[in-house]
């Protein structure tokens, strides 16, 4: 970690711009499962492995690779996986079976993970330890722009263009990523940690996955990505089941929300206790899930998109800052990528129950099942907050 006081450093700068030029490329997933299912004809069974088979990937190989990638490679590591990327972006043209693109979906998977465990990597290694929650937020802005911005785009890009032509121009677009990585400066150990130690060994394993406070933290966050996944890859199947004239608009609203919540809040986030203000945020989404649990109509689905992002735009940036804050420096990197393994998870778990839900259900019984992952959530917060968190200080 740095130990300057200001976050807006080149290194800081150079790495939200690589994140907001990756997550362009993520979010024109918003139309995969569309894609799937009207293009190629594939069955909603499958739709839903095909879709989770790209987080089940980061989910096996991230708890070894955060292990392994630390400050002084991370900036090796993101120029290679960027080309992975592009390269698997590129293979989606030629994937039209299951078979096929399961593989392209599992080498996706593996290069999205070095890719976004590098990346966190360095982003951790530039964090002043009294400014986590502001740089949380800061890059929760970032990454969410292109939500904000993509799903209305989508619908006239691919109409004008096929799925798999827009995904290739913006796959291309990851290519500028290549001319900013020789730009970072080198990314430097905690202080008082030189890089011998950063080597994380089993014992520092056994004492992360010991801490209570983090497994609590690991889980909430599984279970609300869980909630974020099914929505994100079905909300447009359930626009049009209720005749919502544009389900991509739900992401832009939300989207917008959180990015307000953010830039307002953001910097109040190190000021404030925090646990409990993420169990209200968890409120407020749970709130949003028993919305559309009900029959939604246009206005009610617009509300409901309003009140997710702001639960959304609180909880999300206030997790990675708590897992930051029980970590001690030598584990930050790693336990704030194990934060992620949470991300993975919850997209794998999230698209492929959501899959098997409309199979034998409808749409509205997947939000009454993150409903219930909400109530769970609040009430490991709670337990948290009064019978777990002792001395630790999170603000």
């Amino acid at each position: 970690m740095t130990s300057e006081s200001s976050i807006y450093n080149k290194n800081f700068i150079l790495l939200n711009l690589i994140l907001f030029l990756s997550y362009c490329n993520i979010t024109i997933f918003f139309q995969f499962p569309f894609y799937l299912q009207y293009k190629l004809g594939i069955s909603p069974e499958c739709i839903g492995i095909i879709v989770s088979i790209f987080s089940l990937s980061g989910l096996i190989l991230r708890p070894f690779i955060s292990a392994i990638i630390i400050p002084s490679n991370a900036k090796k590591m993101i120029f290679a996986s960027v080309i992975g990327l592009v390269i698997s972006l590129l293979l989606y043209s030629y994937a039209t079976n299951i078979e096929t693109l399961l593989f392209v979906r599992i080498i996706h998977g593996v290069a999205y993970v070095v890719f976004g465990t590098s990346v966190l990597t360095g982003i951790v290694a530039t964090v002043p330890s009294n400014k986590s929650g502001q740089a949380f937020s800061i890059i929760g802005i970032i990454t969410l722009l292109p939500f904000a911005v993509m799903p209305p785009l989508l619908k006239p890009l691919t109409s004008k263009y096929s799925f798999v032509s827009v995904l290739t121009y913006f796959g291309l677009l990851m290519l500028f990523t290549i001319i900013i990585v020789p730009f970072l400066n080198r990314f430097k150990n905690p202080p008082n940690v030189n890089k011998s130690e950063m080597k994380i060994t089993k014992k520092d394993l056994i004492e992360s996955f010991r801490n209570i406070n983090l497994i609590i933290l690991f889980t909430v966050s599984l279970l609300l990505f869980t909630s974020f996944s099914a929505t994100f890859f079905y909300i447009k199947g359930y626009g049009i089941k209720n005749h919502i004239p544009n389900p991509g608009w739900f992401f832009t609203i939300a989207t917008t929300m959180e990015i307000g919540v953010r830039i307002f809040l953001g910097k109040y986030f190190d000021k404030t206790d925090k646990m409990p203000l993420l169990g209200i945020a968890m409120f407020i989404i749970f709130m949003a899930f028993l919305l559309l649990s009900l029959k939604c109509n246009n206005t009610l689905f617009l509300i409901s998109a309003a009140m997710f992002g702001t639960g959304m735009g609180i909880a999300m940036p206030l997790i990675s800052s708590l897992i930051f804050d029980f970590s001690p420096p030598k584990l930050r990197s790693f336990n704030s990528n194990i934060g992620i393994e949470m991300f993975q998870g919850g997209f794998f778990i999230g698209s492929l129950t959501g899959g098997i839900i409309i199979s034998y259900y409808s749409y509205r019984a997947i939000f009454s099942f993150s409903c219930f992952l909400s109530i769970f959530s609040i009430l490991l917060i709670i337990f948290l907050y009064f019978f777990k968190r002792k001395e630790v200080k999170c603000y």
